[in-house]
C-alpha cells in the first residue's frame, strides 16, 4: 500500500514540474523608454499576457494627441488597454539649422518667385529633394526644378515638359519623373542623369509614360491616376493614387494587378497608409498593412482642433520609423504637430513645428525625412520660404 501511495505521489510531481516551468520561464514584456520626453508606465512589467493594444495620450497646451495600437487577433481574445503620458515637444527643444531663408524675387533668373492668383492659390515652391548634397525645388510658379545655393540664389535649373507640375522624384541614379495635372494621363521620366546632363550644359530630353486607369470606388467611373507621391521600388516606378493605393507603371495590364496597399517601409512587406475619414471625429487613423491589404496594426491619432489636414506621410525603406505630420486650427490659429511612430505602432514622440504654411499657397510636401534621421521642414509665406532641418532624435 506505501508503495502504490509513493508511486502516485511521483507521478504527480512529473507531471506538474514541466507546467511550473512554462510559466516562470515567460518572456517579459519590453517597457516602452522616450528618455526625457516620456513618462515612463511603472505597471509595464505588469502587464498582462493578452494585452494586445497600446493607447498613448499626447497632451500640450496647445494640441493634444490619443493613440492605440491593434494587432489583427481573433474577436473572443479579451483586450486590456493600458495608457502613457506623453507631451508634444516645443520646437525650441530639438536643434534646428535653417537651411535656407529667402524673400521672393521679381526676376526669375535670380531666384523664386510667387504669383498670386485672385480666388486661388498662389504659384510657388511645391516640394523639395536633396539630391548629391543639392538641394532642389519643384517650382510650379515657373515650371521648373530649381536648385538654390545657400543664399537662395539660382544655381542651376531644369525647365520641365509640364504646367503646374505637382509631384516629381529623383532616383539615385539621378533619373526624374514629374507630372501635372494639365495632362493628367503622362508622366515625363528624364532620359538622362541628372547630374550629368547639368555638368554638360545640355537640357534633358523627356520619355512619356502613361498613367493606368483605376476604378473610382465611390463612382464606380475609370479615371486616370491623379499621382500624389511617385516612388522607386528596386527597379519599378510607382504611381500613389489620392494618398492611397500604389499603382506600378506597366503598359496594357490591369493595374490591380501590380498593387501596393500603402507606401513603403523598411520592414519587408509592410506598408503604411494615413486617413482623414471623418474631421468630425477629430482623429486620423494610420494603418499598417501586409502585401494582401490586411491590417496588421491601426493607429488612431486624435487631435484637439478643428478644418484639420493631412500635411505628410513619410515612410522609406531607408528608415525604421513613419512621419505624419497634420495642421489644425486650435485658439484660432492654425498648428502643425509632427509625429515619429515605429514600425510596430508605437508613438516615439511628437513635435509642434508651429504654422507650416500660408494659406494662400498649397504647399504639396512641406516634410522631408533625410538619410540622417532627422528631417527638413519648408514653410512659406506672403514673403519669402524657409527651410529648416530638426535633428530630432
Amino acid at each position: 500500500m506505501k508503495f502504490r501511495w509513493s508511486f502516485y505521489a511521483f507521478f504527480l510531481m512529473a507531471l506538474t514540474l514541466p507546467l511550473t516551468l512554462h510559466f516562470t520561464n515567460e518572456p517579459k514584456t519590453d517597457t516602452l523608454h522616450l528618455g526625457s520626453n516620456s513618462k515612463t508606465n511603472t505597471e509595464e512589467s505588469e502587464k498582462a499576457k493578452n494585452s494586445l493594444i497600446q493607447a498613448e495620450t499626447v497632451s500640450s497646451s496647445n494640441a493634444s494627441v490619443a493613440s492605440g495600437h491593434s494587432p489583427i487577433q481573433d474577436s473572443d481574445v479579451p483586450l486590456k488597454l493600458r495608457a502613457e503620458t506623453f507631451k508634444i515637444l516645443p520646437l525650441s527643444s530639438v536643434a534646428t539649422q535653417i537651411l535656407l531663408n529667402v524673400g521672393w524675387q521679381k526676376n526669375k533668373n535670380k531666384g523664386l518667385r510667387s504669383i498670386l492668383r485672385p480666388q486661388r492659390p498662389a504659384l510657388g515652391p511645391l516640394a523639395m529633394a536633396s539630391f548629391r548634397g543639392r538641394l532642389l525645388i519643384i517650382d510650379e510658379a515657373d515650371n521648373r526644378v530649381a536648385h538654390l545655393d545657400s543664399e537662395g540664389s539660382i544655381v542651376e535649373t531644369i525647365v520641365l515638359p509640364v504646367s503646374h507640375p505637382r509631384q516629381f522624384h529623383l532616383n539615385d541614379d539621378g533619373n526624374m519623373i514629374v507630372w501635372g495635372p494639365a495632362e493628367p494621363h503622362i508622366l515625363y521620366r528624364s532620359r538622362g542623369v541628372l547630374g550629368e546632363i547639368l555638368d554638360a550644359g545640355q537640357p534633358l530630353a523627356w520619355q512619356q509614360i502613361d498613367l493606368p486607369n483605376v476604378v473610382d470606388p465611390l463612382t464606380q467611373t475609370s479615371t486616370p491616376v491623379r499621382p500624389t507621391r511617385i516612388f522607386q521600388i528596386l527597379k519599378d516606378y510607382y504611381v500613389e493614387h489620392r494618398n492611397g493605393k500604389l499603382y506600378r507603371l506597366i503598359r496594357g495590364e490591369s493595374p490591380a494587378l501590380h498593387m501596393l496597399p500603402g507606401r513603403p517601409t523598411s520592414r519587408a512587406g509592410l506598408y503604411v497608409t494615413a486617413t482623414l475619414e471623418n474631421p468630425e471625429n477629430k482623429s486620423i487613423d494610420l494603418l499598417a498593412l501586409n502585401s494582401e491589404s490586411q491590417t496588421i496594426w491601426k493607429r488612431e491619432l486624435q487631435f484637439s482642433g478643428k478644418d484639420p489636414r493631412i500635411i505628410a506621410l513619410e515612410s522609406s525603406i531607408h528608415h525604421d520609423f513613419v512621419v505624419l505630420a497634420w495642421e489644425m486650427t486650435e485658439q484660432d490659429k492654425r498648428v502643425t504637430v509632427c509625429a515619429k511612430i515605429d514600425l510596430s505602432g508605437r508613438l516615439i514622440s511628437a513635435l509642434e513645428l508651429g504654422r507650416t504654411h500660408f494659406d494662400g499657397f498649397d504647399i504639396q510636401d512641406p516634410i522631408l525625412v533625410d538619410d540622417k534621421n532627422s528631417f527638413l521642414h519648408m514653410s512659406v509665406n506672403l514673403t519669402g520660404m524657409t527651410i529648416e532641418r530638426h535633428a530630432w532624435k
